[in-house]
């Protein structure tokens, strides 16, 4: 037997997963199918499989076959792991880079709760603002008052003014340079001494090894200071041998320099980078308050207007997804296989929630709620051969965030048309 679930991206193509019904690894699998662009899923330590089927050998699955990509992240008590869905390979340096969000994990920066960049955030909640306004006798008793506007227009407004990262990149990336060059230099001056001191006692002696100059050059700055400041105590002893290859003490004062040089502008790095890592914290926790209130304002409007007018309802959006007329849905095909079932949605319960299955096949399939992904939970519905049938969540239960289709058939597989608002 095998289960199908559906991820919707962006466009409203369809992307199936086929993976095998392996005992207390479904629920799983189904969960991370399903995960939409964006949707971040923690993993309970009690939920995981055996452990040749741990969450980052499933999203391998999924990400090697068909075109989703996650990163996953363990965590300690008392989650297990984080599983990220990110989009493509081409949109990670914008959205989501994993290995800046590795950094900024390990440097406990917060995440974005959104995809937006910040100019196309703070250009949406211009937009949004100035529609509410015009709005404001409809909007205004749902709680989309002119003083709530005026607020989130001052913390868009601050918001703006904050430092982007890519300033910050440039002050780290200027203490690199310098950090590069201090070192460069002092590796100059440990070729002039290992010039001297094989010179003078030859590259097979004792006092030519007490220097460790093998291997010195493909060291990084931190061990380069290390082993290069044990050095001028070296030369203290031998610098009596060594005067006559030039190592008098202008030579040691510039060495002690070089050394003390790089390891203040190593430093100098590591600041940067940790005013970097406090300007995307400040920049990230701006950008969450921001979005946060412009989504809630957003959904309240497009409620206000779901029914009455759909111009309005689009304008709303904040992720639109198509144009036209009438409120934006997401269309998504689905195959079941014989016996199979099909994860349609993952998402939070929303009772209002309206929806339209389309079979297409000579076959009946049923369509209920879970809990856990795989269970039913309350009322099941049939949906007849070549027909369509228009539910609600509550129709089904007033609980479950799985939406599920099942194919009993054990003869045929069935296929038809998901199709939701955003």
């Amino acid at each position: 037997m095998y289960i199908k679930p559906i991820s919707m991206n962006i466009d409203a193509s369809t992307i199936r997963v086929e993976i095998p019904l392996i005992p207390n690894a479904s629920p799983l699998y189904a969960k991370i199918a399903s995960m939409q662009i964006g949707e971040v899923l923690d993993v309970e330590k009690w939920e995981l499989p055996k452990s040749y089927y741990s969450p980052k050998k499933i999203t391998a699955y999924i990400s090697k076959r068909y075109n989703m990509l996650f990163y996953v992240n363990r965590l300690t008590a008392p989650y297990g792991w984080r599983i990220y869905c990110v989009t493509n390979v081409a949109e990670q340096k914008q959205l989501n880079p994993l290995k800046q969000k590795k950094k900024a994990m390990e440097n406990n920066v917060p995440l974005r709760n959104h995809n937006l960049t910040d100019a196309e955030l703070s250009q949406l909640v211009d937009e949004k603002i100035l529609f509410a306004r015009a709005d404001l006798p409809q909007v205004a008793p749902r709680g989309v008052t002119a003083a709530r506007l005026d607020a989130l227009q001052v913390a868009n407004d601050a918001f703006k003014l904050l430092p982007s990262d890519a300033f910050a990149e440039s002050r780290v990336g200027i203490k690199i340079e310098e950090r590069n060059a201090a070192q460069d230099l002092l590796q100059n001056k440990i070729g002039n001494l290992r010039t001297m001191v094989q010179n003078v006692f030859g590259d097979k002696s004792a006092s030519y090894r007490g220097y460790k100059f093998e291997g010195m050059v493909s060291l990084n700055a931190k061990d380069l200071v290390a082993l290069a400041g044990s050095m001028p105590e070296l030369i203290a002893l031998d610098q009596a041998a060594l005067t006559t290859e030039g190592c008098d003490a202008a030579f040691v004062a510039s060495f002690t320099a070089a050394v003390t040089d790089l390891d203040q502008k190593r430093d100098q790095v590591a600041v940067a980078e940790r005013n970097r890592y406090k300007a995307t914290e400040t920049r990230n926790l701006t950008s969450n308050s921001v979005y946060t209130e412009l989504d809630k304002i957003c959904n309240t409007c497009k409620d206000v207007y779901r029914e009455t007018d759909p111009v309005k309802y689009n304008s709303y959006l904040i992720y639109p997804s198509s144009g036209g007329g009438t409120p934006a849905t997401t269309i998504v095909n689905f195959t079941i296989p014989m016996g199979g079932y099909t994860v349609l949605l993952n998402q939070p319960y929303n009772g209002d929630l309206q929806f339209e299955v389309k079979n297409n096949s000579s076959a009946s399939c049923k369509l209920f709620l879970s809990v856990d992904g795989l269970t039913p939970f309350g009322i099941t519905i049939p949906v007849p051969p070549n027909s369509t049938v228009t539910k609600k969540y509550t129709d089904l239960s007033a609980s479950g965030s799985y939406l599920i289709l099942a194919n009993e058939n054990m003869m045929q597989p069935v296929s038809g048309v998901f199709t939701y608002p955003v």
